[in-house]
């Protein structure tokens, strides 16, 4: 089995990737829900002053057209965002 992100979120499938991250399809095995979880690149580190006010002003937001912001923290020194996960095409697609 592989490891999960802090302790929880399994890793499932990379879904997409920019400057700063990519982008996984992952089961929170404590709520047992799938979710989209945001990593930062570790290159990307002096980001993450950044990462933690996109994930605090994401958190705030509830709107119907405005994906859920459930989690963010980091795990062996890696930051990450947990979202809610819409399944759909991609704007690429």
């Amino acid at each position: 089995m592989q490891d999960l992100l802090a302790n929880r979120y399994q890793l499932q499938e990379r879904l997409g990737g920019g400057a700063m991250g990519e982008v996984w399809r992952a089961a929170d095995q404590l709520l047992e829900r799938p979710v989209a979880i945001k990593l930062l690149f570790a290159q990307a580190a002096a980001e993450a002053e950044r990462f933690r006010l996109e994930a605090q002003t994401a958190g705030r937001l509830n709107h119907p057209n405005v994906v859920g912001m459930y989690d963010f923290g980091s795990h062996h020194d890696q930051f990450y965002l947990v979202m809610e996960l819409v399944d759909g095409w991609t704007l690429a697609q």
